[in-house]
């Protein structure tokens, strides 16, 4: 009978795990722009779900789809001088100086300052993948792959 709940448990953790990253990733391309305040209340909601979810059993911390969405949640919610270190970082590895970028414009018509990351260069140089993986690894992201990271990078203002 444990093991039957348990089944039931880790199912019903995976569906919601899977709906709040397909929200957070935004694979339909339905939120092109992530503000502050609304990734800090998605990423307590991230939280509080992976808290209501956490495993009874002691030991099997694997990361699974609740905790990609966790992190990719938390990486929405970074505050503004952390977001500018990651995205000068990438640019940085991909040597691509930012002020070479386009930049995105907010619809008031101001120039907004998310320079658009771009995966080219990583593409093509396996160490350079590797060296941004490393890195975000260091910074608490390693459940997400660089093309999430990068995508929701670009999406947050």
């Amino acid at each position: 009978l444990f093991y039957g709940t348990d089944a039931i448990h880790e199912a019903i953790k995976c569906a919601v795990g899977q709906r709040l990253l397909d929200i957070a990733l935004d694979p339909q391309g339905l939120t092109p722009d992530i503000f502050l305040s609304g990734a800090t209340q998605f990423s307590h909601d991230c939280c509080t779900f992976s808290a209501l979810f956490e495993n009874r059993r002691v030991g099997t911390q694997a990361e699974g789809v609740m905790e990609r969405a966790v992190a990719a949640a938390q990486l929405s919610s970074v505050g503004p001088e952390q977001l500018r270190t990651l995205r000068e970082t990438l640019h940085a590895l991909a040597g691509t100086p930012m002020g070479s970028l386009f930049m995105r414009g907010g619809s008031d018509g101001r120039v907004d300052d998310a320079i658009v990351l771009n995966m080219d260069a990583f593409h093509r140089d396996d160490r350079l993948h590797q060296e941004a993986e490393e890195m975000l690894s260091a910074k608490g992201f390693s459940a997400l792959a660089l093309e999430e990271v990068i995508s929701i990078l670009n999406r947050r203002r």
